[in-house]
């Protein structure tokens, strides 16, 4: 061999290791950088004039090629969140006392923290580990402790801001709450009613007086010398009290509400019900009713700032009621705080909340803004349904029927068009059938979707869920009573041809003439019906292991032979039914909350998740589903619908409410792992818009950083 041939040998060698190294160095590079915690640098808001396009450039970290911005629609106003501290488990009340908060909470007894620094809580310690704490009370230096069957517990404050146990009282009954009036102490004590103790007698520990109050007492004020006692469904009770803690009952109000609690505010009076929160005036005589409806919805608490009052909704968020010229409140801000409200206090500009496996948020009340979603139906009870078409609205309600409205027509009028109890809905054509709890189904005509008109009622198959139609035959899912196919080709005579009854039937979806019926548990049963007007079972889907069951199928979608199942607390799952006998999983991607209804648009499948919100899964591959968007949305329901670029949510006694479609922002530039340059199209509506960008792992987000404003309203 000669130097010559030697030399070209050891050259390439080198050239080839170089490569390599380079190749691979790389690739190493590539990994780290999708490896790298995803953030963004926050921005000041920038006004911006709509139909104005916009190039930002972003800096932050963890950019690599599968990067992704999206422009959405701030409906959350989480940047008014300043502060933080995580928290497990669940809280119940909260009180401050100086730079002190404490936190009563449900598994880890009082937490105390310092708030000296308002937006950096510093936790200090914990009281009473283990003991659910549900309410506390403060007189003098004394901290009064409701903590369930556990009883009362008596903590008394020392010169080092230490607290130290010093008394403990035994309640038969469940101490829920707790009042102190001239050195007496009033506990509701559940199905046990009221009872009533001398805290100027150290060595009794037992109630000196017991009321019965005749249901479960659940809350209590004290206003001047009148008590007034919230018990379950019979009403608010009032009493007088006079010398030694005795008392005289001077008659009771509000008889027949569902009231939870109550909070006085002053010489006012506020009854939290299950359907939301009146106010009354307080006085010598019977509390006079103010306004029926301060809130309507479901308030977890309420907070009193000035001539503010803050709701802790526990389908929402918090939102916040400023009272009217004119009488009652408006909603004019609201946040979410990742979790349902349970506590709330106030101090300067910060309002300090415990949200439920949240933890503790410091909201700056500055920067609370009205909440961006277009309400397009008011309900008092709960969607379970709803259907679009052209310019008309139709839910159906639990407990209030087939509702009817216009939608781009503010205060619309709502039409009910059946009273009875609403499950759910299917369009076949020009016809509308609606399941109902008790009552079959009824068919309205859709000839005209401003006034539908009932052709027909089939009362007699009882309890519906849900149903769908091929050809003249209904089938019809009734929960755990399984399956019912009805022949309709006669309106007038309608007539049961099968029954499954071992299946529990939640909710069904028709393609190719096939029936696909999500069953909670025992998965996807796919069914065709045979010429004799029988159910033929042709296939079903059960996850492989290690997925081993399903976790709870609620809905199915198909299309173009492929099944999108929203599957409760098992996320998203895929399969091919192109051959019903021959099923195939092709993926599953978990989502936070419990999928209950979804529907698909393009590539993208919408998953609505009660406990969580909605859930945006990129399907283009559908053996690779990514997570796009989460909207963190509580309280939502069964239904969802896109028409024209606006998504159609059931949001539970919140009605139906309506958000754009988050745009997917084409001209996106990575300059670097720290820099995206991002050229932002216009939106079609006016508002606060947050950037959220987002690869294959992580997820990050600027809220409201872009203001849009139409020309007139510059």
């Amino acid at each position: 061999m000669t130097r010559i041939v030697l030399a070209i040998i050891v050259l390439s060698a080198a050239l080839l290791y170089l490569f390599s190294l380079g190749w691979f160095g790389n690739r190493f590079i590539s990994y780290a950088r999708e490896n790298t915690e995803l953030s963004l640098e926050t921005r000041q808001i920038q006004p911006l004039v709509l139909g104005e396009p916009l190039t930002l450039e972003l800096q932050g970290g963890g950019f690599d090629r599968s990067t992704r911005v999206q422009l959405q629609l701030d409906i959350n106003n989480q940047d008014s969140i300043v502060g933080t501290f995580p928290l497990e488990g669940v809280a119940n009340d909260m009180l401050l006392v100086d730079d002190q908060l404490f936190l009563a909470t449900t598994q880890e007894g009082l937490q105390v923290f310092d708030i000296s620094n308002p937006t950096e809580p510093e936790y200090l310690r914990t009281y009473l580990p283990r003991v659910s704490v549900l309410d506390i009370e403060k007189s003098g230096s004394q901290y009064i402790l409701s903590c369930a069957s556990q009883g009362i517990f008596i903590l008394e404050a020392s010169k080092e801001n230490r607290l130290k146990e010093v008394r403990r009282l035994y309640t038969s009954g469940i101490a829920i709450k707790s009042r102190v009036f001239d050195n007496f102490l009033y506990v509701a004590a559940g199905n046990k009613g009221l009872m009533v103790y001398d805290l100027g007698n150290p060595e009794e520990d037992r109630p000196i007086t017991v009321v019965d109050t005749g249901g479960l007492l659940l809350g209590l004020e004290i206003y001047q010398d009148r008590l007034y006692l919230a018990t379950r469904s019979v009403g608010i009770q009032v009493y007088q009290i006079h010398e030694q803690g005795k008392l005289r009952s001077l008659g009771q109000f509000a008889e027949g509400k569902m009231v939870r609690d109550l909070k006085r505010d002053q010489d006012k009076l506020y009854l939290i019900e299950n359907s939301g929160v009146s106010l009354y005036q307080l006085g010598p005589a019977l509390p006079e009713l103010l306004t029926e409806e301060v809130f309507s919805g479901n308030a977890q608490d309420l907070h009193f700032v000035d001539e503010t009052l803050y709701v802790a909704d526990s389908r929402t968020g918090l939102k916040r009621l400023t009272q009217q010229l004119g009488g009652g409140y408006a909603s004019d801000g609201f946040i979410d705080v990742g979790g349902i409200p349970r506590a709330m206090a106030s101090r300067g500009h910060y309002l300090y909340v415990a949200a439920s496996n949240s933890g503790l948020k410091v909201v700056d009340k500055r920067s609370i803004l009205p909440r961006q979603v277009a309400v397009v139906l008011n309900t008092s009870n709960s969607i379970t349904d709803l259907y679009v078409r052209n310019d008309r609205l139709y839910a159906a309600d639990w407990k209030g029927g087939l509702l009817s409205t216009r939608l781009n027509l503010q205060d619309a009028p709502v039409d009910q068009l059946t009273n009875d109890e609403s499950m759910a809905l299917v369009a076949d054509g020009d016809l509308l059938y609606v399941a109902k709890k008790t009552h079959g189904v009824e068919v309205f005509s859709m000839a005209d979707p401003s006034a539908p008109v009932s052709i027909a009622s089939f009362s007699r198959l009882g309890d519906v869920g849900s149903l769908s139609r091929v050809d003249n035959f209904l089938v019809l899912a009734k929960g755990a009573a399984g399956l019912v196919l009805v022949d309709v080709s006669d309106m007038n005579n309608p007539l049961i041809t099968d029954r499954l009854d071992d299946v529990h039937a939640v909710k069904i979806e028709v393609d190719n003439g096939l029936f696909y019926v999500a069953a909670d548990q025992a998965g996807v049963i796919i069914l065709g019906i045979s010429e004799q007007g029988r159910f033929e079972p042709l296939g079903k889907i059960v996850p492989p292991f290690p997925l081993d069951g399903f976790s709870a199928a609620q809905q199915v979608l198909v299309r173009k032979g492929i099944a999108y199942i929203a599957n409760g607390s098992g996320g998203l799952l895929i399969a091919d039914v192109r051959n019903p006998r021959k099923v195939k999983i092709l993926s599953s991607i978990a989502l936070p909350g419990i999928a209950s209804s979804l529907t698909l648009d393009g590539s993208r499948v919408y998953v609505s998740c009660r406990k969580s919100g909605l859930q945006i899964v990129e399907v283009s591959d559908p053996k690779q589903p990514q997570l796009e968007t989460s909207i963190v949305m509580y309280g939502l329901s069964s239904g969802v619908q896109i028409v024209d670029g606006t998504i159609y949510l059931g949001n539970g006694l919140n009605g139906v409410t309506a958000i754009p479609v988050p745009q997917q922002i084409k001209d996106v530039k990575v300059l670097s792992a720290e820099m995206l340059r991002v050229r932002v199209p216009s939106p079609k509506l006016p508002g606060r818009y947050r950037l959220q960008v987002s690869n294959k792992k992580q997820t990050a987000a600027l809220s409201g950083v872009l203001q849009y404003q139409t020309v007139q309203n510059l």
